[in-house]
């Protein structure tokens, strides 16, 4: 199997219970994890009282939390792939998390606490575009074996209800009363929390068994609100063939669909019109079921518990069910899974699972239980198109007035200053690259995003309003503390449809993006352009750190600059090495320009110095290689003097 990476090992804690038995045996038995939460008082919010929470104490004896329980999962994935027996460096090891809020603001704490736990010392990358997290961390780790950064990864998510997010589900007037009931009558979601892992390998690395081989993914964004769906289905839609080219699948292939289903009504009926538009008629004659009534909507962590449920269900004979269906809704699934509230016996072999989430992320992922090679990945050249930037140094007040003008005539009601910041800078690179999103370009046209943290303002806003009690949480601001929500709302802003998503973490993120970027329009042909880059935020108490959005446009074409070599490692030496070699150049010809250091803003100071790198070459250096090393890893680009 060519370029396929298997799946070796799946550990999972929900509010199924500990491992990944316990959801076979759920879905086995139609039993659920939903009851009225205990671990915290939810009491104003009455009369929603239910989640799909996990319960104390463990058998390790530890509290609730998401390093607790993301070593549970990743320890079972680790141990079922018996990867110690695997003879990797732990230097070649890597992990990707995905997760929306992180523990105690630290975004990269799940990804650090893996990474101790099975001794990764490869780089720790993670993923925070909210409900889309895992499923996109998923796809990550994939490219990163295909790629060569390493040669085992641990992929997964983690989450953990808290009362702000159920203060803020709450505002959005999204919650059940009820039990969710994917596609069913009753309306309305159920919140849950765990953590879920896969072990992922190239396939043939060595001789082990496999669950299965991960075939593909893919992204879009709906650009459409920061909260609801398009309506027509069409983010989800784009996504669903963007992951079947990936995979090399054809619609008539895929056998079985786990929905992102969360049980409203917004998100059940577009989904299932994105599905019908990507597959066709395909979708009436396969059953398309959601678990979301079984574990809750476990947020960063849904995609990969959803995927393992499916993979899981799939090597046990069973097609995993949907919860409390009834009758069903009018413009609904009409194979449900639902007739006895369990799983039925059924082979499925191609399997696809699905998440969408706020600033109208969309991830797919394609697994199959048999052995099946992946399409050969692509090789275009990619060049540096235009560069757009919004810096307020350290020390200088922002100029609001002058952010609005660089924004142009968006409507800006509501945007926070992360959101104000993304669009002014992709506004002037995409302007830079005379570039302008229209009706047969703006689905080929993507955003990828670094940040350190979510928009402290609309955090603070978040924890104002929360001051006077859960049932008084700010939904706009809940919306918008996340990671994600600068490029949601750019993509909105600019009409950009394409491929889209958000790392998180200090350091490096800003260049991870463009390198991220970069690779997708190389290996792939679902994209013409991606603005890529870093965007900061300084916190609102009146400190005075730099902040501001430095965001290029890359394009899948030739051009003054072009990006030779592109690598990730767990320290800069391996980084470049490896870039160096992609780009097939020796080091000692190449200068290296490391990343400044800009104070408050990390993701920011990456994304300059790429664009720094991209300056030396246009004034006539032959190459430059950009750097940007942290406690999370390292990255490295080769650019070179390409030909207009």
């Amino acid at each position: 199997m060519r370029d396929a990476v298997v799946i070796t090992g799946m550990g999972a804690i929900s509010a199924l219970g500990t491992g990944v038995s316990a959801i076979v045996d759920a879905m086995r038995e139609g039993r659920d994890g939903l009851s009225e939460m205990e671990r915290f008082d939810v009491r104003a919010l009455h009369p929603i009282r239910l989640a799909g929470w996990l319960r104390e104490p463990w058998s390790r004896g530890e509290r609730a939390s998401l390093d607790a329980w993301s070593r549970i999962a990743a320890r079972e994935a680790w141990l079922d792939a018996r990867a110690s027996e695997a003879g990797v460096s732990a230097s070649r090891i890597a992990v990707v998390v995905g997760t929306t809020l992180g523990d105690d603001a630290a975004i990269t704490g799940v990804a650090d606490a893996v990474a101790l736990e099975v001794g990764a010392r490869g780089p720790r990358w993670t993923i925070s575009t909210a409900c889309a997290s895992s499923a996109n961390a998923l796809g990550l780790a994939r490219d990163l074996i295909l790629a060569g950064d390493a040669d085992l990864v641990i992929a997964g998510g983690a989450e953990i209800l808290v009362p702000e997010i159920f203060a803020g589900f709450a505002a959005l007037g999204v919650l059940g009363e009820g039990k969710c009931a994917p596609f069913g009558e009753d309306v309305g979601t159920t919140l849950g929390e765990g953590a879920g892992f896969v072990v992922l390998e190239r396939a043939g690395a060595r001789e082990v068994r496999h669950h299965g081989v991960l075939l593909g993914y893919g992204l879009s964004s709906d650009a459409w609100h920061e909260t609801s769906p398009d309506p027509r289905g069409e983010g989800l839609a784009r996504a669903t063939r963007a992951c079947l080219r990936d995979a090399g699948l054809e619609p008539d292939d895929v056998e079985y669909v786990n929905a992102h289903a969360t049980g409203t009504a917004a998100n059940d009926d577009a989904e299932w019109r994105g599905i019908q538009r990507a597959l066709g008629g395909r979708a009436a004659t396969i059953p398309v079921s959601a678990s979301k009534g079984y574990l809750g909507h476990a947020q960063g962590a849904a995609g990969v518990l959803e995927t393992i449920t499916t993979l899981a269900c799939m090597r046990a004979g069973l097609v995993p069910p949907s919860a409390r269906v009834g009758r069903g809704r009018p413009r609904g699934p009409s194979d449900t899974v639902s007739e006895t509230g369990a799983a039925r016996a059924g082979a499925i072999a191609i399997a696809l699972s699905n998440s969408a989430a706020f600033g109208g992320a969309n991830a797919v992922v394609a697994i199959s239980s048999e052995a099946r090679a992946s399409r050969p990945r692509g090789s275009r050249r990619v060049s540096v198109a235009g560069v757009g930037a919004f810096v307020v140094e350290a020390g200088a007040a922002r100029d609001d007035d002058a952010l609005v003008r660089a924004c142009g005539d968006v409507d800006l009601r509501g945007a926070d200053p992360s959101c104000r910041l993304a669009i002014a800078a992709s506004q002037r690179a995409l302007a830079d690259a005379r570039v302008r999103a229209n009706a047969s370009s703006r689905d080929r046209i993507g955003m990828f995003a670094g940040v350190s943290a979510p928009s402290r303002a609309s955090v603070a806003e978040l924890r104002r309003s929360l001051e006077r009690g859960l049932d008084r949480a700010s939904a706009p601001a809940f919306a918008r503390s996340v990671c994600h929500a600068p490029i949601g709302a750019a993509s909105r802003a600019l009409g950009a449809r394409g491929a889209a998503t958000t790392v998180a973490g200090d350091g490096v993120a800003g260049m991870l993006a463009i390198a991220y970027a970069a690779r997708w329009l190389r290996d792939r042909d679902d994209a013409d352009r991606l603005v890529a880059g870093g965007i900061d935020e300084r916190a609102p108490d009146g400190s005075y750190d730099a902040e501001g959005a430095c965001l290029v446009v890359l394009a899948a074409e030739t051009g003054g600059v072009e990006i030779a070599g592109v690598a990730t490692a767990g320290d800069v030496d391996a980084a470049i090495a490896s870039a160096l070699a992609e780009a097939g150049l020796d080091r000692a010809s190449v200068p290296e320009l490391a990343a400044r250091g800009v104070d408050g803003a990390p993701s920011l100071g990456t994304a300059l110095a790429f664009v720094d790198a991209v300056s030396r070459v246009r004034e006539g250096a032959h190459a430059v290689i950009a750097t940007a090393s942290g406690a999370q890893g390292a990255v490295a680009i080769v650019l070179v003097r390409g030909h207009v």
